[in-house]
């Protein structure tokens, strides 16, 4: 496996970290891939490796205010101060544009982990047509009301606590929730994983389980807001094919856009926001 990095520049002139992991011969696919909130491509390392064992290629980006895209301490955790979601977003298709200018020929497939599911979700309403698939891992669907009432907290949090404020409120009803699924959890991470070793290197991680601004809420549950309107579902080309899989104490049914189903038996107890 060929493992290397790279900064992209974007359109607002800022740049994000990017990890490639490539077999030896030319890739049969690529998988361009968005990551979940509070940790970074880095954790995708032997996603990347398995993938390269079986002649695929991985790319995964550090979005805004995550791993090694973060250039400064006080960015850690947040998007952007204005329009972080279309900023996220638009970063994935600057990304796609990069890897069609390497891998002219090659098929490629845009897939996110939890948070990374939704920007990848919005993403595809503007690129779906050059997809060669859709793959969401820990996504979800709620009605759009549910996360009108997220939102409206976040601008509660943020007016209380400034754009870059850390909300408890939040921390509370998103990742403090997750763990209270386990009567005795080992350590405030629990959900992430059946692996303690990869729970306990996600704890031990600076660039992981950080608390995020409440500008970066209130922009993520727009964001969501907008993936969950017919509006945005009836944009997704009806053609594309689209791969679900999540994760519970047991097992995951993955989906296709034809309603089939499968089993999927996971390590995974729950996914990383």
């Amino acid at each position: 496996m060929q493992q290397s990095d790279f900064r992209l520049p974007v359109a607002d002139g800022n740049a994000i970290f990017v990890r490639s992991f490539l077999p030896e011969q030319p890739p049969r696919a690529i998988v361009q891939l968005a990551h979940g909130m509070a940790e970074h491509s880095a954790r995708y390392a032997r996603f990347g490796a398995a993938l390269s064992e079986h002649g695929y290629g991985l790319y995964a980006n550090d979005h805004r205010g995550h791993g090694y895209t973060v250039t400064s301490s006080d960015d850690l955790g947040h998007y952007a101060d204005d329009d972080g979601w279309d900023k996220v977003v638009s970063d994935q298709g600057a990304l796609f544009a990069e890897l069609k200018s390497r891998h002219p020929r090659t098929p490629i497939f845009l897939m996110g982990h939890s948070m990374g599911s939704y920007i990848v979700r919005s993403a595809a309403t503007r690129m779906g047509a050059e997809l060669a698939g859709l793959v969401l891992s820990g996504t979800s669907h709620d009605h759009a009301g549910v996360y009108k009432t997220f939102r409206l907290a976040a601008a509660a949090e943020r007016a209380r606590l400034g754009k870059r404020g850390k909300s408890k409120l939040l921390r509370k009803l998103s990742f403090d929730a997750f763990n209270k699924q386990f009567d005795e959890p080992r350590t405030s991470a629990d959900w992430l994983s059946r692996d303690e070793a990869e729970v306990d290197k996600y704890v031990a991680d600076p660039l992981c389980g950080f608390e995020c601004t409440t500008q970066l809420w209130w922009d993520m549950f727009g964001g969501l807001v907008e993936i969950y309107s017919p509006t945005h579902i009836a944009k997704l080309p009806k053609q594309l094919p689209i791969y679900i899989l999540r994760a519970s104490a047991t097992r995951s049914t993955i989906a296709s856009p034809r309603s089939r189903s499968y089993t999927w038996r996971s390590r995974t107890r729950s996914s990383a926001m």
